[in-house]
C-alpha cells in the first residue's frame, strides 16, 4: 500500500511541494517525491516558459514546430500564435490529438498524427525534414537546451534537501533524467547515485548501457510509441548515469491505480513508472540509509481521453 506522510515542504519554482512517500510500510527509506506537473501540464512547462523568457527570437519566425511526445499540447497554450505563423504540432497519441485538435482550431495550429505504431527513429526522421524546410524545432523531449533547463529541477532539490544519496527518473524523460543528473554530479560528486527506470517489456535502454545489446522494439500500449533508438540525449551523456533498473509493467499499472485512487494524486503514466522504479530500487536492498527522489513528472489529464485508460480505469 502506497502511504503519504503528512509532512510537506513548500517548493520554489513552478513546482507544486515536495512529499514525503514511503512506497511499502516495510521499508525503512522514505522516497521524496517532487511534483512537477501542475494543471496545464508537466514537467515540460518548464521548457515552454524558459523560451518565452529567454528565447523571444522564436517570435520572429514564421514557422514553429512544436514536438510533443505524448498529448501535452496544452502546454504549447503559453507560446503565442498568431495567423502569420504556421505552428504544427506533433504528437503520438492519436485520441489526445485529435481532442486537443479541436481545443486549439481557432488558433490556427495543425495537428500533425504519427501513425498509431510511431517510432522514435520515425519522430526522429519528422523532426530532420521539418528542419530542413525551415521550421524552427521546439523538441521538449530530448534536446540539449532542455537538459540545462531541467537542471533547475536539480537546483531545486538541494536547495530543499542539501545533496542526497539517489535520483530516480524513467528514459521516458531523458532530458530530465540527465539535466538532474549533472547538476546533482556536479555539486555533490560520487555521493549521489543516478538510476534510469526502463519498463522491462522495452529494455532497449538498460541492455545498451549494460553492454548486451538492443533490446525488442516494443510498443508501449500507453504512450502509443515503440522505443527502436536510444534518446540523443541519453548517447551523449552516457557516463552521467550509474544504472538502469527495469520495473514490470503490471506494477506500473498497479501503482498507478494506488496514486490516483489512494493518495489521491492525480498523475500520469510516467509518473506512475518513476515511483514503481523507485520501489523496485529499495526492495532489492540497494539502499541501507539515505534519501532517494524521484519525480511526478506528468499530469492524468493527459491520459484520459485514451482507449486504454477508460478500458483500465474507468471501466473496472
Amino acid at each position: 500500500m502506497v502511504r503519504t506522510c503528512i509532512e510537506a515542504m513548500e517548493c520554489v519554482g513552478f513546482t507544486t511541494s515536495y512529499r514525503l512517500v514511503n512506497i511499502s510500510k516495510d521499508l525503512s527509506t522514505p522516497i521524496w517525491v517532487k511534483i512537477e506537473q501542475n494543471v496545464t501540464g508537466s514537467v515540460y512547462d518548464r521548457v515552454i516558459a524558459h523560451l518565452i523568457y529567454n528565447n523571444d527570437q522564436i517570435f520572429r519566425e514564421k514557422k514553429i514546430l512544436a514536438m510533443n511526445f505524448v498529448g501535452e499540447i496544452r502546454s504549447m497554450n503559453l507560446i503565442a500564435s498568431g495567423d502569420d505563423r504556421s505552428i504544427v504540432i506533433l504528437t503520438t497519441s492519436i485520441e489526445s490529438g485529435r481532442e486537443n485538435g479541436l481545443l486549439l482550431s481557432s488558433k490556427g495550429w495543425r495537428i500533425h498524427d504519427l501513425k498509431r505504431k510511431a517510432s522514435l527513429s520515425e519522430m526522429y526522421k519528422f523532426l530532420r525534414e521539418a528542419g530542413e524546410e525551415g521550421f524552427h524545432v521546439i523538441n521538449l523531449w530530448d534536446n540539449d537546451t532542455n537538459v540545462s533547463v531541467f537542471g533547475n529541477i536539480a537546483v531545486e532539490i538541494l536547495d530543499q534537501l542539501g545533496c542526497i544519496d539517489y535520483f530516480i527518473a524513467s528514459i521516458f524523460d531523458p532530458s530530465v533524467l540527465v539535466g538532474v543528473a549533472k547538476v546533482l554530479k556536479k555539486e555533490c560528486g560520487k555521493a549521489v547515485k543516478v538510476y534510469g527506470i526502463e519498463p522491462s517489456h522495452i529494455s532497449i535502454v538498460s541492455n545498451w548501457y549494460s553492454g548486451i545489446g538492443g533490446g525488442s522494439a516494443f510498443q508501449d500500449p500507453i504512450l502509443n510509441f515503440t522505443y527502436d533508438v536510444i534518446p540523443n540525449v541519453l548517447l551523449k551523456n552516457r557516463d552521467t548515469i550509474d544504472g538502469f533498473i527495469n520495473v514490470d509493467y503490471p506494477e506500473i499499472i498497479s501503482i498507478w491505480r494506488k496514486l490516483l485512487l489512494m493518495e489521491n494524486l492525480n498523475v500520469g503514466y510516467i509518473s506512475s513508472v518513476n515511483v514503481a522504479g523507485a520501489r523496485k530500487f529499495n526492495e532489492k536492498g540497494r539502499i541501507a540509509s539515505g534519501r532517494v527522489v524521484t519525480l511526478l513528472t506528468d499530469s492524468l489529464v493527459m491520459y484520459m481521453g485514451t482507449e486504454y485508460f477508460m478500458d483500465q480505469f474507468l471501466s473496472k
